[in-house]
């Protein structure tokens, strides 16, 4: 893992943690489309149900447009992902100093 990759991850918890009131209560596993597995932090034992999936990313260079592109990105593998429960993806931009977040929902 990279300085990247572990700033976004710890910056992304941080966020879904006071703005959502979401803690990390897993990785996820490889192919569920995801990084974490996510509970709201109320819950002592989460049924199944109220697990969210969260996806993140890390660009370090690049503005708004590379932003937007990597958050369509993560989506995208969100979508592909083989566990079936709704999940939010957050692009961390260093430089823009910003949080990008979309959240997506099953069908």
């Amino acid at each position: 893992m990279d300085v990247i990759e572990a700033g976004a991850i710890a910056v992304a918890l941080a966020y879904v943690s006071t703005a959502h009131s979401l803690i990390a209560f897993s990785r996820a596993w490889r192919g569920s489309g995801a990084d974490y597995i996510l509970t709201p932090s109320r819950v002592d034992v989460p049924d199944i149900e109220q697990r969210l999936r969260l996806e993140v990313s890390g660009v370090d260079r690049g503005g708004e447009p590379e932003i937007e592109r990597r958050l369509a990105q993560k989506l995208q593998q969100l979508r592909r992902g083989d566990l079936y429960t709704a999940g939010m993806a957050i692009v961390v931009g260093f430089r823009a100093r910003t949080i990008r977040f979309a959240s997506l929902d099953v069908e």
